[in-house]
């Protein structure tokens, strides 16, 4: 059998097939108008894993290959040149490197490329056993892998399924963030921190940025456009309740800002707490003044009777003295009664005005005092000290004799007026009697007494002013609100 006998067609074709051109057609197989080599071959499959494997591989054979227009099998050889693929189809079991010289007379074939490529492979067989082992492996390689993206898949989803129970757990939410701003994944307690806030409902893909976030709330618009640019802080917001929100960075293994996670805690019940000891804080300042100055004033009073008595012998001023001993006795007393309001330093209960008055007016039995009307106001034991202030300062600056009390109500208010017959306030200086140390005249002492005074008129909702009365030289107009329910006690307006 000669050399044309046994190689039938040599072609070039691209890496699908495609005839580029035929160099050589011994028996007329190929056609001018053939377009692809698959035309001629009855298993597309088995041609389509030969193709793949000379792409593959740079050269590859297979065997038993059926054409149509050929009584008996063929095998087709191929490899890659510079112009492509070179398939060389010749009799079943013939040895190609016997025929590859007398390729040289083809014009712009590679014959030393395909002789080393076929060199090659004479070396290691590639048949199509070969080729269904090879892609056997790469299968079951792929199920392999399959199967361990599926175990890391579901380890995923363990990990987050522990992580969302942790947060919630802890009464945290949690939103992932893309550097874009784009949300990536969250929990039920993250989506419902942005459905408090904006009033919509998140979703993956959506951009944080773009959230129609109140004013009340737009701190939290700065906090995300600085973690998103790598600065992370936190801030609280109030969403149907207080919020404290805080970014921390999701990195990647080389140390990257790969995500920005957000996390929502709900601080409404450490709020209450900082607000309790805040007004807990002011109470016991209140109280510290108040002791300070009710006891000042005693012991001012006892130096004098004291003083006093040593130089007469005067035994008025032993009553004295003994009357400022009761009276200091009273007041450390009634600061322990005061004591259980530390506990909830803001609730008030309703108490009588009158009643009020007349026990504040027992320790002062020297000074004649009127009281009309009646009124109840919201208040506790500190109003007390309020009305001894009122009539210590009286006597003490204004040289006062005689005291009138008077208790009205004025629509939704309860109107409490304090007058005196002692030397009058100047008027230039009525505005600044309630501020602390305020001190004015020769017997000013502490500058705390009016400054509690006013304290703890608005502890109860109330306001307070001084003017000139008529018949009276000095007035203090106090404003309450108004008792709606007997017997019930309510949280007090620290107004400052």
């Amino acid at each position: 059998m000669t050399e044309q006998q046994t190689i039938h067609f040599a072609l070039q074709t691209d890496k699908t097939g495609n005839i580029r051109k035929i160099l050589r057609d011994d028996h007329g197989l190929v056609s001018e108008n053939l377009i692809n080599l698959g035309e001629l071959v009855e298993d597309k499959t088995r041609l389509s894993n030969f193709f793949h494997e000379v792409v593959y591989h740079g050269a590859a054979v297979i065997r038993d290959m059926s054409l149509r227009n050929a009584p008996e099998a063929v095998q087709l050889f191929g490899a890659q040149t510079e112009s492509g693929l070179t398939i060389i189809c010749t009799a079943e079991n013939a040895v190609l490197l016997d025929y590859i010289q007398d390729l040289t007379r083809m014009n712009s074939v590679q014959t030393d490329t395909i002789r080393h490529q076929f060199k090659l492979l004479s070396k290691k067989t590639f048949n199509e056993d070969d080729l269904l082992n090879r892609f056997s492996q790469m299968n079951n390689n792929l199920v392999d892998l399959q199967r361990k993206l599926v175990k890391k898949n579901e380890a995923l989803m363990q990990l987050t399924l522990q992580m969302n129970t942790v947060f919630e757990s802890a009464g945290l939410g949690f939103v992932f963030l893309k550097k874009d701003g784009k949300i990536d994944t969250f929990n039920a307690m993250g989506e419902d921190f942005f459905h408090r806030l904006t009033g919509q409902t998140i979703q993956p893909g959506m951009s944080i940025l773009e959230l129609a976030v109140p004013d009340s709330a737009k701190g939290i618009q700065d906090l995300l456009s600085k973690s998103l640019k790598g600065d992370f802080t936190s801030v609280d917001v109030f969403a149907d309740g207080w919020f404290e929100v805080r970014t921390t960075a999701v990195k990647d293994d080389g140390g990257r800002l790969k995500e920005v996670l957000l996390i929502s805690e709900e601080i409404s019940r450490r709020k209450n707490y900082e607000k309790t000891i805040k007004s807990q804080n002011e109470f016991l300042y209140l109280m510290n003044k108040i002791l300070r100055h009710d006891l000042a004033n005693v012991f001012t009073i006892t130096k004098s009777a004291t003083s006093l008595y040593k130089r007469t012998s005067n035994e008025e001023m032993l009553d004295s003295i003994v009357e400022a001993s009761d009276r200091g006795i009273r007041t450390i007393d009634r600061m322990k009664s005061a004591e259980k309001i530390l506990h909830d330093p803001d609730t008030l209960r309703p108490l009588s005005l009158e009643r009020a008055v007349y026990r504040v007016m027992r320790d002062y039995k020297n000074l004649s005092f009127t009281c009309h009307g009646q009124g109840c106001i919201y208040a506790d034991d500190l109003i007390y000290s309020l009305l001894n202030n009122l009539v210590s300062n009286a006597i003490r600056h204004g040289k006062a004799t005689e005291m009138m009390f008077e208790i009205s109500e004025e629509g939704e208010s309860v109107v409490l007026k304090v007058a005196n017959n002692g030397k009058p306030i100047p008027a230039g200086i009525r505005d600044k009697v309630f501020d602390e140390n305020f001190k004015f005249g020769e017997t000013a002492q502490t500058g705390l007494g009016l400054f509690i005074v006013q304290k703890t008129t608005l502890r109860y909702g109330g306001v307070v002013k001084v003017e000139s009365c008529k018949e009276w030289n000095t007035c203090f107009i106090f404003t309450f609100p108004k008792i709606t329910e007997p017997g019930e006690t309510i949280k007090s307006e620290n107004c400052e």
